[in-house]
């Protein structure tokens, strides 16, 4: 016999308590997404100083790294609604 049981059906949560968790994680995937712009400007000025001092400073996992975490910041606020609604 067990005494407590997960509902049958999914639960949502009320609007009063994920609203703001929603509101900060928006907040937070902006500032990421103004970071990582800032990164790829910077990126691209270190790389045309490489290309004409032919100092080799930066590697193409630095850009490829960039890009994944551009794509995990873009896609933060529908993995955080999916976790929490």
């Amino acid at each position: 016999m067990l005494i407590g049981q997960p509902p049958a059906d999914r639960q949502r949560l009320p609007t009063e308590a994920w609203e703001p968790l929603m509101l900060v994680v928006r907040y937070v995937s902006w500032i990421g997404i103004v970071a990582c712009i800032a990164a790829l400007v910077t990126f691209g000025a270190m790389l045309a100083y490489q290309r004409v001092t032919t100092s080799h400073i930066l590697e193409d996992k630095t850009l490829f790294r960039i890009c994944g975490c551009a794509v995990l910041v873009g896609s933060a606020a529908a993995i955080a609604n999916r976790l929490i609604v």
